[in-house]
């Protein structure tokens, strides 16, 4: 994968917890790390919320993004 849109492309196809737990391992270190960030939620909400904090160059700080991962 080369940019996050890969990733986040990559996430879409998983539907449990335990499918997008073990797909975070296999995404490379370069991106930041990844968790769910609604597990008491997620059915109600009908998507698992997902959390990628990582190091931004140019800003000199922790940057996070959210990605919303529904679930089937």
């Amino acid at each position: 994968m080369k940019h996050i849109s890969e990733v986040w492309e990559f996430l879409d196809q998983f539907k449990t917890k335990e499918e997008l737990e073990k797909a975070f391992g296999e995404i490379q270190n370069k991106f930041g790390s990844f968790e769910i960030t609604n597990l008491s939620t997620a059915k109600e909400d009908g998507y698992f919320e997902i959390c990628n904090s990582y190091w931004d160059e140019n800003l000199g700080d922790y940057d996070y993004d959210y990605h919303c991962v529904e679930i089937c």
